[in-house]
C-alpha cells in the first residue's frame, strides 16, 4: 500500500480510520514506550486487565510493564517480561496468549507486540485480542471429544465413523472384542472389507447415498469376524455434516442381533 501521494493530515485521519475499524485493543507507543494514541477499543475498555484498564496517552508502557514485572499473578508477570523482551529489541513481533482473571471472571487475551525501532524512529504496536469465547469453545470441543472417547472405549456397540472418499476414520475398541481384529489391524482395513459379500451392494449404496445427501435409517446387514464367523448387526447410519453442510461422512452405531435373530 502506498500512502506517499497523501498530504500528512490525510494519513493521520487514514490512521485514525483505521484504528477505529479494530475490535482488538490497539496501542500506538513510540520509541521510548509512551503511549501516543489508543483506538476506541481500547479507550473504552472496562474490564479489569493491568496491560489495558485505564492505560492512556502519555502514559509510560514501558514503566507499567516493569510494575507488573513483580506482580503475584505469574501469569501477569511472564507477560510484563515478554513486552519488556520485544521493547528491548530481543523479539521485534512478539506473539502469545494469556489468561486474566479468577474463576469467575477469567478472560483470555491474545497479546501482539510489534517493538519501537529507535534506529529509524518507527513507533511499537500493541494489541490485546479478547478470544475468551474462542478458548471457551476450544475447551468445551476437547471436553466433548474426551466423553466421546471414553464412551466409544467403553461402549458395546460398535461404534464407527466413515468417510466415503477416505475410508475408516474411527472404529471403537468393540470391533475388536466383536470381530477379533486387532486395533492396529482395524486401523489398516477399509470397513467395506468386513462386511459379508452378499451384503456389499447394500453397504456400497448406503456409501454412495452418504456422499451426496443427508440421511438417517436403521438397517441389517452381516459382517465376517477375523476368524470368518458371520456376525448380523442391527445398524443405525446417520450422516455428520460439516460446518459448511458438506455430506460424505457417515457415523455408524451397530449392536449385535446374531442370537436374537435365532431365537
Amino acid at each position: 500500500m502506498n500512502l506517499s501521494h497523501l498530504s500528512p493530515e490525510a494519513m493521520q485521519q487514514a490512521l485514525i480510520g483505521l484504528l477505529a475499524s479494530f475490535r482488538s485493543f490497539v496501542a500506538i507507543v513510540n520509541t521510548e514506550g509512551i503511549v501516543v494514541a489508543v483506538n476506541p477499543a481500547w479507550a473504552d475498555f472496562k474490564d479489569d486487565n493491568p496491560f489495558i484498564t485505564n492505560l492512556v496517552p502519555g502514559d509510560d508502557y514501558q514503566a507499567v510493564c516493569n510494575k507488573l514485572l513483580g506482580h503475584s499473578d505469574l501469569r501477569i508477570s511472564t507477560v510484563a517480561m515478554g513486552i519488556q523482551s520485544a521493547f528491548k529489541g530481543k523479539m521485534p513481533l512478539l506473539k502469545l496468549d494469556y489468561q486474566v482473571g479468577g474463576p469467575q471472571s477469567l478472560r483470555w487475551y491474545g497479546l501482539q507486540v510489534t517493538a519501537p525501532d529507535p534506529a529509524s524512529g518507527i513507533p511499537g504496536v500493541i494489541i490485546h485480542a479478547d478470544i475468551t469465547e474462542k478458548m471457551l469453545l476450544q475447551r468445551s470441543l476437547r471436553r466433548i471429544e474426551n466423553l466421546f472417547k471414553i464412551t466409544t472405549e467403553n461402549a458395546a456397540d460398535l461404534i464407527a465413523i466413515l468417510d466415503t472418499r477416505k475410508g475408516t476414520v474411527f472404529a471403537s475398541p468393540s470391533h475388536t472384542w466383536t470381530l477379533g481384529y486387532s486395533k492396529t489391524a482395524l486401523e489398516k482395513i477399509d470397513y467395506a472389507e468386513l462386511i459379508h459379500e452378499d451384503d456389499l451392494p447394500l453397504f456400497k449404496a448406503l456409501m454412495s447415498e452418504g456422499a451426496t445427501r443427508s440421511m438417517s435409517r436403521t438397517l441389517q446387514f452381516r459382517v465376517r469376524a477375523k476368524n470368518k464367523a458371520v456376525h448380523l448387526l442391527e445398524c443405525r447410519v446417520a450422516t455428520v455434516e460439516s460446518a459448511s453442510g458438506d455430506h460424505g461422512t457417515l457415523l455408524l452405531v451397530s449392536r449385535e442381533i446374531t442370537e436374537r435373530n435365532h431365537l
